[in-house]
């Protein structure tokens, strides 16, 4: 694989190609509370007393079901946070939270891209994809280290996207919801150990 750094104002970011490929949803939206600099708190949530995040955009409590770390080398492109009212995920139930803290700069048309390709690799239809490919077009901006993506998911084929903790618009079509959870928490992902880590099954020093 060519790993392609750029230099941005005296420091490094990934190559299209390479966000691309690791940020293998595109994920690397996809939901989360931002950290101060490279920190691994949930700041952007507020904090029950059990270290939880509280939903400050809506009357839901959340608490998490797990969290995990995207690598590839020696690169830490995102941290991850899943989270539900219960603490536990049950495919089907919701809300359903997903957070992510960006650890690189990434630009919204390789998210998109990224975004793409997991669903091609999980085998969702053409006419799905370039459905949910439209309503996401000009929704997510460019974001840079430290910055987060949040999408809490109120249905199957609905949710709420936040930036940085802020609305930043809702998507609405069939299947969609489902389909971009699915990026990391199904079982076809092609990120099993992080699947793992945002399911509590697997804990992650992050």
């Amino acid at each position: 694989m060519n790993i392609a750094l750029l230099p941005k104002r005296g420091q490094f970011r990934l190559s299209a190609r390479l966000s691309r490929h690791c940020l293998y949803c595109g994920l690397c939206l996809l939901s989360l509370t931002g950290l101060p600099g490279v920190a691994g708190e949930w700041s952007k949530a507020q904090v029950n007393s059990a270290g939880d995040p509280l939903a400050t955009e809506s009357a839901v409590t959340w608490r998490q079901v797990g969290r995990g770390q995207m690598s590839l080398l020696w690169f830490e492109l995102y941290r991850a946070g899943l989270f539900t009212p219960s603490g536990q995920y049950r495919p089907g139930d919701y809300p359903v939270r997903l957070e992510i803290d960006y650890l690189r700069d990434i630009d919204a048309t390789d998210l998109l891209k990224a975004t793409v390709e997991q669903w091609q690799h999980l085998g969702y239809t053409s006419s799905a994809i370039v459905r949910w490919q439209r309503a996401l077009a000009g929704l997510w901006p460019d974001v840079q280290q430290g910055q987060s993506l949040a999408f809490d998911c109120q249905s199957a084929d609905s949710g709420q996207f936040y930036f940085n903790g802020k609305p930043l618009g809702t998507v609405a079509e069939p299947g969609f919801a489902d389909a971009f959870l699915a990026i990391w928490l199904s079982p076809d992902t092609s990120r099993p150990a992080l699947r793992a880590q945002l399911l509590g099954e697997k804990t992650c020093d992050c």
